[in-house]
């Protein structure tokens, strides 16, 4: 998943890899920052939102059991 800003910076949903490529490819967005990987729409001003706090998925070390 790949995070994603508005032209004048406020979060939105985030977009899979393959949109995020395919906007900055069509030069419809560019890279905002690597860690995490954000990019910012640069013809998408702010509108009707849902407000999102993107977090990275951090691995786990657990088993899982069998019952």
């Amino acid at each position: 998943m790949v995070a994603v800003l508005s032209k004048t910076g406020i979060r939105l949903m985030p977009t899979t890899n393959y949109k995020a490529r395919k906007l900055l490819k069509s030069r419809r967005a560019v890279i905002y920052q690597y860690r995490p990987f954000t990019i910012r729409l640069l013809d998408r001003e702010d509108g009707n939102v849902q407000i999102v706090e993107f977090k990275e998925k951090l691995l786990s070390n657990r088993k899982h059991r069998n019952m």
